[in-house]
């Protein structure tokens, strides 16, 4: 058995219309705001992450289990709306980045914190699976099996050495209606080269609800 390659977080694969991946829309973090993944460690926002729209406007990480409600993916990172996938630096240059750490503060409102989100409904996603997902399965008619049933994403735990929350798709796989995520079908990602080794690539889509915006409940 060996392992595929990993990739971060959730990635566009294709809208059901089959559109091109947008922009995405411009929406705030709050000055201080801190990212801890539901453990003691604060950890960082990163092009990939899921997140919710919290009070006062702003986004926060979307917990597994959580909610759904007004929320998305995270595709890029800037300020002031304009400039995106970098930072101002203390001497205040712009520097590249892809991710937004805890607790910043900015010094004034043209330097707060903006995070492009593309809306997580009527869009294929790409995703790892969790280790715990994988165990078991060897090959296609194995993985076949999970087709149409749904499941939660998972996060690691932040550590000093790693302050990303990776979000995966996790082994809790249900009837349809039972956790956020349908499983949809297996990527065609090059990266699949072993089913039966880590980091195997799913296309899946939001459990969308039968009323708007969007509802943990099957269609």
């Amino acid at each position: 058995m060996a392992d595929n390659a990993a990739r971060y977080g959730f990635r566009w694969s294709t809208a059901i219309n089959g559109h091109p991946c947008p922009k995405g829309v411009p929406m705030d973090v709050a000055s201080g705001q801190v990212f801890t993944f539901d453990a003691a460690t604060a950890g960082r926002l990163q092009s990939g992450d899921p997140v919710s729209r919290i009070a006062g406007g702003t986004i926060d990480h979307t917990d597994p289990g959580a909610a759904v409600g007004n929320w998305g993916i995270v595709v890029g990172i800037g300020h002031d709306g304009k400039v995106f996938n970098s930072s101002i630096g203390n001497n205040g240059v712009l520097h590249p980045t892809q991710f937004v750490a805890s607790g910043i503060v900015p010094p004034s409102i043209d330097e707060r914190t903006i995070v492009l989100v593309v809306q997580a409904g009527g869009v294929f996603w790409e995703i790892d699976a969790a280790p715990a997902l994988t165990s078991g399965k060897s090959d296609y008619s194995d993985w076949q099996a999970v087709f149409g049933l749904n499941a939660d994403h998972v996060f690691t735990a932040p550590a000093a050495s790693d302050l990303n929350a990776t979000p995966e798709l996790g082994i809790s796989v249900a009837a349809p209606g039972a956790a956020m995520w349908r499983i949809e079908r297996l990527s065609p990602n090059q990266s699949n080269e072993d089913l039966s080794g880590e980091n195997v690539k799913l296309i899946v889509t939001l459990n969308e609800g039968q009323a708007p915006p969007y509802l943990t409940a099957s269609i």
